[in-house]
């Protein structure tokens, strides 16, 4: 497939400088793994994408696709499937640091899909009942007997797809209507507030979510920024502030 959306605009003036940029590559394909196979056949056109302004130095420099590196994917629905996918990289010609571009089927720093991550956080709201109290092992005896999810690592999902939506709110307030959308301090407000979230986002599951492919795409398109997680260059400034 030769039809890519290009990245919008010009870098913030955050990233310009800086090394280990990572992009989001909204990419037409329905799945991590057929992206996969279209990356793996070099079948996409990484230029095409970001454009022609390097998000490193800001200018057209001529930056060069370079060698890209291996990332292992786990995604628990709607089959329990673990794999890896090449992520595509680039090096700026003036600088020679380099950038990379993430599928939007990803979250920075997570192995498991966003659609896993999602569901997962969804199927442990309805197995409260709606009240957000049960013990999560529940939520851990639904998933894949061969997956390595622990509870530490529901929190950890809680607490990153709940920050990614509340930081997208003003974007996706323009979309969706996102009135009853209530945000809390405890995990269980957390589960809650994403399912509302998903409920106003039109997404629809478990155990599949029918829905949020479109939201992820659409969302990476408009803001050039991930949903979920947070990109290298965005953590530094985090840490350095």
């Amino acid at each position: 497939m030769g039809t890519h959306r290009r990245h919008p605009g010009a870098p913030c003036a955050g990233c310009i400088g800086r090394a280990d940029i990572q992009l989001v590559y909204s990419n037409p394909y329905p799945s991590v793994w057929e992206y996969a196979e279209a990356i793996g056949a070099d079948a996409l056109d990484v230029c095409a994408c970001v454009g022609a302004v390097c998000p490193i130095c800001g200018t057209a420099c001529g930056y060069r696709p370079i060698p890209g590196y291996r990332r292992g994917v786990i995604e628990l629905f709607p089959v329990y499937r673990k794999g890896e996918v090449r992520v595509a990289r680039c090096q700026c010609r003036t600088t020679r640091r380099t950038f990379s571009l993430l599928p939007h089927q990803l979250a920075p720093y997570h192995r498991y899909t966003v659609d896993s991550m999602v569901i997962t956080l969804a199927l442990a709201w309805r197995l409260s009942d709606g009240q957000g109290k049960p013990p999560l092992e529940r939520t851990l005896q639904a998933l894949p007997a061969d997956c390595d999810v622990t509870l530490w690592l529901l929190f950890c999902w809680a607490r990153s797809v709940g920050q990614g939506l509340r930081g997208a709110h003003p974007v996706l307030a323009g979309w969706y209507d996102l009135s009853a959308v209530r945000c809390g301090t405890r995990l269980a407000d957390t589960l809650r507030e994403v399912a509302q979230y998903l409920g106003a986002l039109g997404v629809r599951g478990p155990p599949r979510l029918e829905g949020i492919e479109e939201v992820l795409l659409r969302y990476g398109v408009q803001s050039g920024r991930f949903l979920i997680g947070t990109a290298s260059q965005d953590r530094r400034t985090q840490l350095a502030g």
